[in-house]
This record gives structure tokens, sequence and C-alpha cells, in this order.
């Protein structure tokens, strides 16, 4: 049985995960602020963190899986963009 990318197996499903959960937060930090009068609000979005690690051989060239899982190099810098 060949091996399933998490990325591409699948559909992308954690990829989808992590990119719905930085919408999310956004939204919650957008509601926040408008709700709650704050002097500083920190919103950590652990999505990217977390997907950043996992998809750093999409960015990285000289990563001996860099071209290896299927994905899109400007995979890892969506929840980045999002932000």
């Amino acid at each position: 049985m060949p091996a399933r990318s998490l990325w591409t197996g699948g559909g992308g499903t954690l990829i989808a995960l992590f990119l719905a959960g930085v919408r999310e937060r956004g939204t919650l930090a957008a509601r926040l602020l408008a709700e709650v009068p704050v002097d500083l609000l920190l919103m950590v979005f652990t999505e990217v963190h977390r997907a950043s690690h996992l998809l750093w051989h999409t960015v990285d060239p000289e990563h001996p899986a860099h071209g290896a899982s299927g994905a899109a190099p400007s995979t890892a810098r969506d929840g980045s963009v999002l932000i």
C-alpha cells in the first residue's frame, strides 16, 4: 500500500484544518477587539507554528525531503498570509 501524504492524501485535510483554525482564531480576535475594550490583545496562532514545523521541507531546498511530499511550496506561508 503506498504511503499517503498528510498534505495531498485525503484532499489536503490537515492543511484545510490548519487554515480553518487560523480563520476561526482571527474571527475570534476581531470579535474580542470589537466587544471588549483592551489596551493590548495577544493572539497566539498555534496552527501556523505547528504547520511550519510539519511543512518546513517544502520551503527549505536543503532539506532531504524537499519536493518529496507533493505539497505546494506556498502551503507553509498560507497561514501567515491569513493572519
